[in-house]
C-alpha cells in the first residue's frame, strides 16, 4: 500500500449536499453488462483493498487469482476478467460474489462526483436497459448509497 494510500481520509461531510437524478427508476433486468466488456468500452472493474481481503476469506482463493494491481491510489485493484470481457465471478449474468460484490458494482449503473467541498452529485451511465424500469428511486436510497460509500472508503484505505 502507498503511504499517500494508508493516510486518506473520507471522513462524512458535516452538512453533504447530496444530488441525485429526481424520478429515476432503475430494475437490475442481470443482462451482465455492467460485468462484462461492452461494444462501446472496456470495464475496468475496480476494487478497495479491504474488498479484495474480504472477497479472498470469504472465497479461499488467493487475490492474485482474482484481482490485479490498478496502480491507483484508492481503488488499488482491478477484477481480472475472462477471455470474453467478463468479470471472472460472472455465472450465466449472475455474480457469484453478490453478497461480497465491490463498491462499483453496487453503484451501476450510477455513479458518485464530488463537485465542491460538501456538494456531491449522483449520476448514471445511459447504457444500462434497466434504467427507467420498476419503482422511482427515492432520496433515502441515494443517501444509503452515499453513507454506504463513506464506509467503505473509510475501511478500504
Amino acid at each position: 500500500m502507498s503511504p499517500v494510500s494508508a493516510s486518506v481520509s473520507w471522513r462524512a461531510p458535516l452538512n453533504p449536499s447530496i444530488q441525485y437524478p429526481e424520478g429515476i427508476s432503475f430494475l437490475c433486468l442481470r443482462c451482465g453488462l455492467c460485468c462484462k466488456d461492452s461494444f462501446y468500452k472496456p470495464r475496468l472493474i475496480l476494487v478497495l483493498r479491504s474488498e479484495v481481503q474480504r472477497i479472498s476469506e470469504r472465497t479461499g482463493l488467493k487475490p492474485d487469482d482474482f484481482a490485479e494491481d490498478s496502480g491507483k491510489q484508492i481503488y488499488e485493484y482491478i477484477l481480472k476478467k475472462r477471455e470474453d470481457g467478463s468479470c471472472i465471478f460472472l455465472r450465466k449474468n449472475i455474480c457469484s460474489i453478490y453478497d461480497l460484490r465491490p463498491l462499483v458494482c453496487r453503484f451501476f449503473p450510477f455513479y458518485l462526483k464530488q463537485v465542491g467541498s460538501q456538494d456531491y452529485l449522483f449520476s448514471f451511465t445511459k447504457e444500462c436497459p434497466g434504467l427507467g424500469r420498476g419503482k422511482p428511486l427515492t432520496g433515502k436510497f441515494f443517501r444509503h448509497l452515499f453513507t454506504y460509500a463513506l464506509k467503505e472508503l473509510n475501511h478500504g484505505s
